[in-house]
């Protein structure tokens, strides 16, 4: 971004915002390369905006933050710990609010270190709560400075997004001192405004916004309407939008900021419904010409309706509370295409009962304590909003009380990295489920590359953020695949990169904690005296590192550790060690420093060990390998020795040892009793301990198919049972005719992933070449999740396989070129979505009278655990939706208006992440009209 310039004053922006979430981000076949370097912060082309969860700078109200407002103020907005602006921010994007003010006046925002200019970014009323959108350079010091000419108001600043510097690139944002482009109070600027009025606002020759600009910055005020009413800033030559910029009562002096796009002429038009208010606009910023290609490239659009719930019925009011969750990014009718990054949105609250406050996020991640707009009873405020876009391309707007309505209005959005798109796709064939998006993690943007993938990745149980280990010099990974940040684990107190190799990352289900092997001495603050491999446990939060296995009395551990398996709540940690000084216990003895199970509780500061069972202490032959349950409680692992008395084979088998007591079961023993011929290897374990999947080539598990062959297969044991399936299976039940092995198993159990080598797993397997299955054990459906990026058989060579915990998001790594860019031969680490085709074959019934609730019951095939549903039209509105376990039957309540809802509805439903609610090659979508209200 360039400012251009000696004084910058604050640039209000509006509606830059995705507010509400319903559908999903990827398509029906996504491929996210995850193994991708670079910055803690996603890149941004010059000028490029780049939305973070809002983050709370300010707040004079608290203790410690300062007195209310009089006079100048700097405040640090660059760097700041604990938000995701870097310090070489070129400008950022605040909302700020006035509160409570002993008289009228107003606040200027500008960079730090120039002068103040004469341009006001908050104009207040003594005892009014007044928030507006300024976009401002970033000054010396990394900071602002805040000025408040009167009444001494508190301050509230919170920061959404980042501008990033250099020359702007298409799209991106050129801030410029501010120009005042109308005041109707003038001589000669024309009366009060009571119907369309055009305004030049590009190549004006006294102000820098050059003629092809695309769109511009701009600070409207309306000042002393006779009625109440509104008004709307569109582009020039298309038609008046039913958005509107702001609205305003009797008498009221009111702002907003908004970006606009230019329109016919270099112009654009000004709506006002009534009241004849006198308008002052300024401008502020302009954005580069051309379709912005680049990441954070802004793109306007003819403003258009999100939300009015007023006339869309309305979410239920718990406590005075409301949540929306809505999509603007590539729903039908919108000119915002579903890989926007961020978007900008007008949002207005009217008829609230009582106070609150609107709260704009991204989807997905926790609300913040920043307030976008704040109200009281009866009251009608607008804001702009610029919000990053979240999980499912969606925001998500909480109201805080009154049950008020909301106006959401679209005026644009930024554009996501081209690295984001498949080779040869454009926006509009992300709608075809033939053209697939995946980030390729492995490169820093734009082309340099991070180094090989080492072992498989570790990935969040909603596929979001994936741990990897990678590099010369190999280190620990966290990307974040929503936002595009990938945040180095392994590294010193300081931040330097550990000073040797680490590996085996595990991540715990929210993605917050990454479990790690680690060869690495300088880890914590007292480097360690040992050089042996020990186990630690990064916390996203703190982003600090905790080495995990101490010895007795706090003694370092006197062996080896390695190979952690973590629980959902990133408490629990299960890993290998030859160390004999973790357990307080005459009865422990660790035969010859041979590897044992542990489990580190990090919140009880215990050490368990868990492999331990009624007939010995641990196994004298050792552990080969261990996993926890989700939940925590339980804990499979490998051992060749002969734990139960029947266990004769002299070949590996499975055991699992319930840690609150001392509960152990044999997991793989045959059916019908005893120890199988070759045992069992590789377990993998459900979140509730109770469904256990393993590789063996035993022919006696299977009892209901005659197995003659010598080839490794999957199983899965049902723990309250003696039940074992064979999961390996062709699409016609038939044995496979290849090795089956490395398992994953989802937190359900419903899905189980593995490698194979067979031929017949899925139809059309050609190439000759290991394949990743997926199983799906409720519908019986085998899916190949290593196809290529144009959904075509691979031929790629694979390894490492990765199962989400939601079963959605299955993983493997490869030194294939499935990326653009990918060029070095190294491996890599791939995530690719598993939407399920929809089919709807009935509903029922198919009519209904008006004013009721009745209960729909949809018929058909593939319904995900999470599947939405969708009624078209207005004065209808979903919920309590439940999906059968077989994902054969949806039922929902739908709520039905007397007023909007008479005559013929569309029923569609989507599995989230798959494709988009249209019906054009959408395979994840399916739809029946017959639906009839009236």
């Amino acid at each position: 971004m360039r400012f251009k310039g000696q004084r910058l004053a604050s640039m209000t922006r509006a509606g830059l915002s995705l507010v509400i979430a319903i559908t999903a981000a990827l398509p029906v076949s996504a491929f996210l390369q995850v193994s991708r370097a670079g910055a803690a912060i996603p890149p941004a082309s010059t000028g490029g905006f780049t939305g973070v969860s809002p983050f709370r700078l300010l707040d004079t109200r608290n203790f410690g933050s300062g007195p209310c407002l009089t006079g100048e103020r700097s405040l640090a907005v660059a760097g700041v710990i604990g938000s995701d602006v870097p310090s070489d921010a070129a400008a950022v994007a605040l909302n700020v609010t006035v509160i409570n003010p002993a008289g009228s006046g107003f606040v200027t925002v500008w960079p730090a270190g120039v002068s103040r200019p004469t341009a006001s970014s908050v104009n207040y009323s003594a005892g009014e709560v007044v928030p507006n959108n300024v976009i401002v350079a970033v000054g010396g010091f990394a900071a602002v400075t805040l000025y408040a000419n009167a009444g001494c108001p508190h301050i509230v600043v919170d920061v959404v997004g980042w501008f990033a510097s250099g020359s702007p690139a298409q799209g991106g944002l050129t801030g410029i001192t501010p120009d005042r482009l109308l005041d109707t109070r003038s001589a000669g600027k024309g009366p009060c405004i009571n119907t369309t009025r055009d305004l030049q606002v590009a190549g004006v020759p006294f102000t820098e916004v050059p003629a092809d600009a695309a769109a511009v910055a701009l600070n409207v005020t309306v000042i002393t309407p006779n009625i109440p009413g509104y008004l709307t800033v569109f582009p020039t030559g298309s038609s008046r939008p039913t958005a509107s910029t702001l609205n305003y009562s009797t008498n009221q002096v009111v702002a907003n900021g908004t970006v606009v796009k230019v329109g016919t002429s270099g112009s654009i038009s000004l709506f006002a419904s009534g009241g004849c208010p006198n308008v002052v606009v300024d401008v502020v910023g302009w954005f580069a010409p051309g379709t912005p290609t680049s990441a954070g490239g802004f793109f306007g659009v003819n403003p258009y309706r999100l939300l009015d719930s007023r006339s869309a019925g309305q979410v239920p009011c718990v406590g005075g509370t409301r949540t929306y969750h809505l999509t603007a990014a590539g729903v039908d009718g919108s000119a915002v295409p579903s890989e926007s990054r961020a978007l900008a949105l007008n949002v207005t609250v009217t008829g609230p009962a009582g106070a609150g406050y609107i709260t704009v996020s991204p989807t997905g991640a926790q609300r913040p304590t920043a307030s976008n707009l704040n109200y009281v009873a009866g009251q009608t405020v607008p804001n702009g909003v610029l919000v990053k876009v979240g999980s499912s391309q969606s925001v998500d707007i909480f109201a805080s009380g009154g049950c008020p309505d909301l106006i959401v209005d679209v005026v644009g959005g930024f554009a996501a990295s081209p690295l984001d798109l498949v080779s040869g796709c454009t926006a509009s064939d992300l709608l075809v489920s033939a053209c697939s998006t995946f980030i390729q993690s492995s490169i820093a943007p734009p082309s340099t590359e991070i180094g090989a993938v080492d072992g498989a990745s570790s990935v969040s149980a909603d596929g979001r953020y994936v741990a990897f280990a990678a590099g010369t010099t190999t280190q620990i990974f966290r990307r974040d695949l929503f936002t595009g940040i990938t945040t180095l684990v392994s590294h010193s107190p300081g931040g330097s990169l550990g000073d040797d190799s680490s590996y085996t990352p595990a991540i715990s289900a929210d993605g917050r904690y990454v479990a790690f092997t680690s060869d690495a001495i300088n880890l914590q603050e007292v480097e360690k005296a040992s050089f042996n491999t020990e186990v630690y446990r990064w916390d996203a939060t703190t982003d600090t590192v905790l080495r995990l296995e101490t010895g007795i009395g706090g003694d370092e551990a006197n062996g080896d550790a390695w190979s952690p398996s973590i629980s959902d709540d990133g408490n629990r940690i299960a890993f290998l060690s030859d160390t004999d000084n973790f357990v307080v216990s005459p009865l422990y003895t660790n035969y010859a420093l041979i590897a044992d199970a542990f489990v580190i509780d990090v919140t009880g500061g215990t050490t368990i060990l868990a492999s331990r069972t009624p007939l010995t202490i641990s196994p004298p032959d050792g552990v080969d390998s261990a996993v926890i349950s989700g939940d925590g409680r339980f804990v499979a692992y490998e051992t060749v020795d002969p734990l139960a008395s029947f266990d004769t084979n002299e070949s590996s088998d499975i055991y699992r040892r319930e840690l609150s007591n001392n509960n152990w079961e044999w997991v793989t023993r045959r059916p019908t009793g005893g120890p199988s011929a070759a045992g069992a290897t590789q377990p993998t374990i459900s979140r509730d301990g109770g469904l256990i999947a393993f590789s063996s080539t035993s022919a006696e598990f299977d009892l209901n198919v005659s197995d003659t062959s010598p080839t490794q297969d999957i199983f899965l044991r049902d723990m309250s049972s003696f039940s074992i399936t064979r999961v390996s299976v062709a699409p016609n039940g038939f044995i496979l005719n290849g090795d089956s092995y490395s398992a994953r198993i989802s937190a359900s159990g419903r899905m189980v992933a593995y490698l194979t080598d067979a031929t017949n797993a899925v139809p059309s397997d050609t190439a000759g070449r290991t394949d990743l299955v997926v199983r799906d054990r409720t519908r019986g459906v085998n899916t190949r999740a290593n196809v290529a990026p144009n959904l075509t058989e691979s031929s790629a060579f694979i390894d490492s396989p990765v199962l989400s915990a939601d079963g959605k998001y299955a993983g493997w790594n490869t030194a294939s070129s499935y990326a653009p860019g990918d060029a070095d031969n190294a491996s890599d680490s791939f995530l690719r979505f598993l939407a399920s085709d929809i089919s709807l074959s009935n509903i029922s019934p198919t009519s209904f009278s008006t004013s009721s609730a009745p209960t729909v019951t949809l018929t058909g095939v593939g319904f995900a655990d999470d599947a939405l549903p969708v009624v078209d039209g207005q004065g209808v509105s979903i919920s309590n939706v439940v999906i059968n376990a077989g994902g054969t039957t949806l039922t929902f309540t739908l709520a039905i208006s007397a007023v909007d809802s008479i005559g013929r509805h569309d029923i569609w439903v989507r599995n989230p992440g798959g494709a988009s609610w249209s019906a054009a090659g959408a395979a994840a979508v399916g739809r029946t009209g017959l639906l009839r209200v009236g």
